[in-house]
């Protein structure tokens, strides 16, 4: 099983969760080739701020997770999107004194 983890913006969701299922499709063929398994593709996508495509459920339920597990994702991806938008406004606010 292959499972990629991304965030994206709600604009590029449907696209991102696509070019990902296709990026890994020869990685996942080669991988069932050498080992001789089934090797499936679960590109778990979600926007900064935790909408997911109508596909999540398919996948949560193929991957069997829990709704506190999904909560919990769901919270690491929003205190990790705050985290990035607090450094990027830090370093925008060092930059505009320094000027």
């Amino acid at each position: 099983m292959i499972i990629k983890t991304l965030i994206t913006s709600l604009d590029n969701l449907q696209t991102v969760e696509l070019e990902k299922a296709r990026k890994y499709d020869l990685l996942a063929i080669e991988v069932g080739l050498m080992y001789k398994c089934k090797v499936w593709i679960i590109p778990y996508v979600m926007t900064w701020d935790g909408c997911v495509t109508t596909y999540n459920r398919k996948y949560v339920r193929s991957l069997n997770l829990s709704a506190s597990t999904e909560t919990y994702i769901q919270s690491r991806v929003l205190k990790k999107t705050l985290e990035s938008i607090s450094l990027n406004t830090g370093r925008d606010t060092k930059k505009e004194g320094r000027q």
